[in-house]
């Protein structure tokens, strides 16, 4: 049995002080580390003064290590405070009060270890008796039970603390949490048997093998981001090993009592180590698969990015291909109405003019096409100046004007009042808005009218512009997906005529521009079959002039 309790404490030293070194080499953060090595560092004093005072052989050298182990043990209560306040990141001026009466009462009963005032209970008696297997246990005096009382205390509202910062925690801050908690409880409680006897109750320290394991638990749980970052391999081991331990007590042990203690210990060993190893495993092959799905998510991005890139790439040849024809058939065909290459019939005309019209639409998709492209790429470039809106506005309702004739509803362009209606703008840019917005309205309304009002508000100083019809009018999901790009639900609604082209693009393209202007673009509508109402606002821009 006597072999057990050594085998405990060597481990007891030796985890915590690897460990220790394991966080510090991690990179966590300052305080916690500085904390957790210290804790550790404590830990191991303790557990090596334990093992040496089962080898001594004189009560004076077992009361050198009997000092030597409680100068660890008498500031471990206040590092392991800290840590707990460091690893919650709680700060503020109580943290810091409570902190600081810990380290002091530390400090005293460190000062009541170095004068041996922990254990003599008498001038005349002796420190040091013989219990169970231990040859010289120590006998409590005043001090020590100064330290019991204090350590415990300082534990119970550690552990008090950590459960209430459990329940308001979650995802992998409350799992760090609850495993810190569960080994701080194993760990605390299989070391502070080692209390018991030195206070007179009769039970031997059988549990002090958990404080070997909790410092792997807690270490496991605090490193980086993950809870489990040691090798299911070092765990297995380290399980397997004590199985071995304690089955080595079964079988050499000659008292029936000890079996019968040993053989539930190996037990509970048994039933806690294949959980630890299985939660592990799980956790290990979890996040394992998680970082798979990560790197196959980023190249399946990286993938459609080039995709997307090729994608644009393409748009923008073609639209560009496709733009120089487009421009001489509608420039032929405004020459040919002019009258530059004779006399026209009406019937030649209207065909002429259908032509034009046809050709006009066509340059001005392919221009939105451009413009789609240019934004996904970065390449959107703005040529900015003083822009009359009045002028803007009224040129592009009079262009449009014979479309709007021919569908049916009476077109007209009012100004609300006399006052300047200047923009600081991209006039083509500007010009492309106002035409995508007044040619749908004109494609979804075969009767009544469309107005387009000019207006300024005095207040906000800004210029804004209304179209307004009494076309096949939007419901409320339509006029969430107006302005996105290739809505497909939009373009079944609404028959793919959003905008200048399927799915909204025109609407997406004025979108982005009024967007690089400071400006604002809404829509409103009563519902379907109740016409609609389109909105451009953009800040007005005064030059003063001297």
């Amino acid at each position: 049995m006597l072999f057990y309790y050594q085998t405990s404490f060597l481990l007891g030293a030796i985890s915590s002080a690897l460990i220790a070194l394991a966080i510090i080499f991690k990179g966590q953060d300052k305080i916690i580390r500085k904390r957790f090595a210290f804790l550790s560092l404590c830990g191991s004093i303790w557990s090596i003064g334990f093992y040496f005072l089962t080898l001594s052989s004189t009560e004076e050298s077992a009361l050198f290590w009997r000092w030597f182990m409680e100068s660890g043990s008498v500031l471990l209560p206040a590092f392991w405070l800290h840590f707990v306040y460091a690893f919650l990141d709680i700060k503020n001026s109580k943290t810091k009060i409570i902190i600081l009466v810990t380290y002091f009462f530390s400090a005293v009963v460190w000062v009541l270890n170095l004068l041996g005032w922990l254990y003599f209970p008498g001038i005349f008696e002796s420190a040091m008796v013989e219990k169970y297997v231990f040859k010289y246990y120590a006998i409590a005096g005043f001090g020590y039970y100064l330290f019991f009382s204090y350590f415990s205390l300082v534990i119970l509202y550690s552990l008090f603390i950590l459960y209430k910062e459990l329940k308001n925690s979650d995802g992998v801050k409350a799992i760090q949490i609850k495993y810190i908690l569960v080994s701080a409880i194993l760990g605390f409680a299989g070391g502070g048997m080692t209390f018991l006897p030195t206070i007179g109750i009769s039970i031997q320290p059988y549990g002090v093998i958990l404080f070997a394991i909790y410092p792997i638990i807690i270490a496991a749980a605090i490193t980086r981001y993950h809870l489990f970052d040691i090798k299911v391999i070092t765990v297995e081991t380290l399980t397997f090993f004590i199985w071995l331990l304690i089955l080595f007590q079964v079988l050499t042990t000659e008292s029936f009592t000890d079996k019968i203690i040993n053989g539930f210990l190996l037990l509970f060993a048994i039933i806690f180590g294949v959980l630890l190893i299985r939660t592990i495993i799980k956790e290990v092959q979890t996040r394992e698969r998680i970082e798979g799905l990560v790197k196959d998510l980023a190249k399946a991005n990286d993938h459609l990015r080039q995709m997307e890139q090729q994608k644009s790439e393409f748009v923008s040849i073609a639209s560009h291909q496709l733009r120089t024809p487009l421009t001489a058939i509608k420039g032929y065909a405004s020459m040919i109405l002019e009258g530059s290459f004779g006399a026209l019939n009406q019937q030649a005309r209207e065909a002429v003019e259908k032509l034009f019209r046809s050709s006009q639409r066509l340059v001005s998709l392919v221009e939105d096409f451009l413009t789609v492209s240019r934004i996904e790429r970065g390449k959107m470039q703005f040529d900015f100046s003083s822009v009359d809106l009045r002028v803007l506005v009224g040129g592009v309702v009079k262009e449009l004007e014979i479309d709007a004739h021919d569908k049916g509803p009476m077109i007209s362009f009012q100004v609300e009042s006399e006052n300047s209606y200047v923009v600081r703008g991209d006039i083509l840019k500007l010009k492309q808005v106002f035409i995508n917005v007044i040619d749908n309205a004109i494609k979804f309304t075969n009767y009544g009218f469309i107005r387009i009002l000019l207006s300024r508000n005095e207040e906000t100083k800004k210029i804004r512009i209304a179209v307004s019809d009494t076309g096949v009018g939007m419901d409320f999901n339509t006029i969430l997906h107006l302005f996105k790009r290739f809505d497909e639900e939009i373009s079944s609604n609404r028959k793919g005529k959003i905008g200048m082209s399927p799915g909204g693009l025109g609407l997406y393209v004025s979108h982005q521009i009024v967007k690089a202007h400071n400006g604002n673009i809404w829509a409103q509508s009563q519902g379907v079959g109740k016409g609609s109402t389109f909105f451009v606002e953009l800040p007005e821009w005064r030059v003063d002039i001297k």
